[in-house]
């Protein structure tokens, strides 16, 4: 790996000169390391602002001089904060007129990558129309989630109680696949840690975190502000995942296809050993033991 090149702090070198001080002074006053200091010095580190704000009026300097790439990150996090509108602390805290209204009034592309989409699927079913609905009148709708026949190899057991809710889901956007509309797509990944639903210009984020319940997962609501910030870091996430994913095409359903549990179909597990036959009793034995149960005096 390349040596990362670094600018010396000339500025903050020539203020300590003229003020008659050494980096060990500086670093007694402003109670850090020396280390600390050089590395301010070799352009290594940019200090805390409260630090910044402490040499500019030790050296009676104007703090932009000894580092004007402080303003721009700054102006990164105000543009992070613009963008972020709103952060919940589980997802039942979002409202729910949010959701539908998003859904609804996106005026761009709708793409949701998530794991499961089982909470949509039984909290939200008119969103799930409307998805379809818009699908049908040909908007762009991009819907990933985890395969169903996907076996994590580092996984405890079988993968079943997450194929459940994925195959009932991907039963319920089965309009989004309509030969007649351009407009609907869904494919199948390996997981993700991150679900983002992408409303044209709005996103609703949650990460998934171990040992948390889904409906206790948190969420950000982001809007795009027209810089690359935040919003475009998660769209980076999300079309990687929605790039290496496979195509989803449902197989023809039979006429009886009414549990949700099997269809669509998966693949065929193993049947479990049969039990050993046990012994039919006989009637000698059967007469031996309710005879052993009468008592004696009514024999």
């Amino acid at each position: 790996m390349p040596p990362t090149t670094t600018t010396r702090n000339v500025r903050l070198a020539q203020l300590l000169h003229h003020r008659g001080l050494t980096p060990i002074d500086l670093a007694e006053r402003l109670q850090v390391d020396e280390k600390t200091v050089q590395r301010w010095l070799n352009g290594q580190h940019v200090p805390h602002r409260r630090h910044q704000y402490a040499v500019a009026s030790l050296l009676r300097a104007d703090r932009a001089e000894m580092w004007p790439q402080a303003d721009d990150i700054a102006a990164r996090v105000a543009l992070a904060r613009a963008e972020l509108l709103a952060v919940y602390a589980t997802r039942r805290d979002v409202p729910v007129d949010l959701w539908a209204e998003l859904a609804s009034t996106a005026s761009d592309d709708v793409a949701i990558i998530t794991n499961t989409l089982a909470w949509l699927v039984e909290s939200q079913p008119e969103m799930i129309d409307t998805l379809n609905l818009r699908a049908i009148t040909g908007s762009s709708i991009r819907i990933c989630l985890r395969d169903p026949d996907y076996q994590d190899p580092d996984a405890v057991g079988t993968d079943d109680e997450h194929a459940y809710p994925v195959r009932r889901a991907l039963r319920r956007l089965a309009p989004l696949l309509d030969d007649t509309n351009s407009g609907g797509e869904i494919r199948l990944h390996a997981g993700t840690t991150t679900s983002i639903y992408r409303f044209g210009v709005d996103l609703l984020v949650s990460p998934v975190l171990a040992g948390v319940p889904n409906h206790l997962l948190p969420v950000m609501h982001v809007r795009e502000s027209g810089h690359l910030g935040l919003f475009h870091r998660l769209i980076t996430h999300s079309l990687v995942t929605w790039n290496t994913a496979r195509p989803y095409t449902p197989a023809a359903a039979p006429d009886n296809a009414d549990d949700d549990r099997h269809w669509p179909p998966r693949k065929p597990l193993p049947l479990p050993p049969s039990p050993p036959p046990t012994a039919e009793p006989t009637e000698t034995s059967y007469d031996t033991w309710y005879l052993n149960d009468i008592p004696y005096d009514y024999l």
